[in-house]
């Protein structure tokens, strides 16, 4: 059974230490949110990556073992390709990784830092708009891909889904630059 501790006269019982600023804010909800981003979509960069890796080598296997090129294959690597590039550079931005020159963001002011984030969201935001904007058109005139006949508005989706991603790694950036 749990009994209470004896105090001593005058001695204070023992509670919480207040929880300080530092502490409160490596306990963000952005932070737990950029770590689940960051795992789900390395899975995705993952899988689509296996994906174009087997897709491509069926291509090869097809071409020159069995001397009957897939051309649905070609097509699927096309899309599979352009799903990796934008979704990997989403990616690689959110987990500060990109291929960046290390002299230029060392020299910046915080204000600078800032700016530069803010020049990135812009992109995001066009990116964004521009990709919502294409999808829509590419679906109202019901286009689709020549082999495989998927809705090219169903493959330009990636464009506002890494415009969504970009701009929650751009949120995450302002958020750490003090």
């Amino acid at each position: 059974m749990f009994s209470p501790p004896v105090l001593r006269e005058g001695q204070v019982p023992n509670r919480p230490k207040p929880v300080g600023l530092c502490e409160r804010l490596d306990r963000r909800p952005d932070k737990a949110l950029k770590s689940h981003l960051e795992k789900l979509l390395g899975g995705v960069c993952f899988l689509i990556f296996a994906a174009l890796t087997l897709v491509v080598l069926w291509q090869v296997v097809s071409r020159y073992a069995l001397a009957s090129p897939s051309s649905a294959s070609e097509e699927l690597a096309r899309i599979l390709l352009m799903w990796l590039g934008l979704l990997g550079a989403s990616y690689a931005h959110l987990k500060d990784q990109h291929i960046a020159i290390e002299l230029f963001p060392q020299s910046l002011t915080n204000m600078r830092k800032r700016t530069v984030v803010l020049l990135c969201q812009v992109f995001a935001v066009v990116l964004f708009f521009g990709g919502l904007n294409l999808c829509r058109i590419t679906f109202e005139l019901a286009q689709t891909t020549p082999v495989l006949g998927w809705p090219v508005g169903l493959i330009y989706s990636v464009l506002p889904l890494s415009g969504l991603l970009l701009s929650v790694a751009n949120y995450s950036k302002l958020q750490e630059t003090p």
